[in-house]
Formats: structure tokens, sequence, C-alpha cells
């Protein structure tokens, strides 16, 4: 399978991640602005997409409101259908063309939040 999509791939690792940023980027207005994990992957691709959020157990969650869990949430939630990231300060409707997939290791180590 993985021959036969592999230009319809795109895989995000969030092994140690844990800033909201790395998912929905820095404003263009900071020193070190940057796109975002999702858009970043997505700007040259074209038609369907799977993204695949790899070892989900792994991010380094923080106990402020503000977590790497929440913001991914706002992703993988199918009642919101526009995602912004912040660099591009652009709303783009992720449900459209991506089917998206989370991996791990163990179960018991994803957030309360993403279970």
């Amino acid at each position: 399978m993985d021959k036969h999509y592999q230009d319809h791939i795109v895989m995000i690792n969030l092994n140690g991640v844990n800033e909201p940023t790395f998912i929905r980027g820095i404003p263009s207005l900071y020193v070190g602005a940057k796109m975002g994990k999702i858009m970043e992957s997505l700007k040259n691709r074209k038609g369907f997409v799977v993204m695949v959020f790899d070892e989900i157990d792994k991010m380094l969650v923080k106990a402020d409101s503000k977590n790497i869990a929440s913001t991914l949430l706002n992703v993988f939630d199918d009642q919101r259908s526009v995602f912004e990231d912040h660099y591009l300060a652009t709303k783009v409707n992720l449900a459209e063309n991506i089917f998206m997939v989370a991996t791990c290791n163990f179960v018991e180590n994803i957030d309360d939040t993403l279970k």
C-alpha cells in the first residue's frame, strides 16, 4: 500500500514535541516565524492526503492549558471543519481532502484529552 500511495502519505513525528506552535506555526510577526507542521507538509501536495501523526503517546504534555494535546484535539475534532495556521493566518478545511491517522506504542501513555 505504501508504494502505491507514497505521494499521498504525510508522516508527522510527535516524539518529544511539547509546543502547540509545532502544529499551528509561529505568527509571521515574530522572529523565527514559520509554518506549522501540518501546513508545511501540505504546501506541495495536491489531491487526497493521508496524514499520519506518529508516536502520539510520546508527546511531552505540559500542565498548562496551551498544551500540544489540546491543539491536536482541535485538529482531530470532526465537529470543527476549519484549521488555522498562525504563520499563514489562513483557515483551511482539513476534512475536505485529508484522512488523519494517529499511531502509538502504548495506549496508556496517550494524554486523556485525546483518548
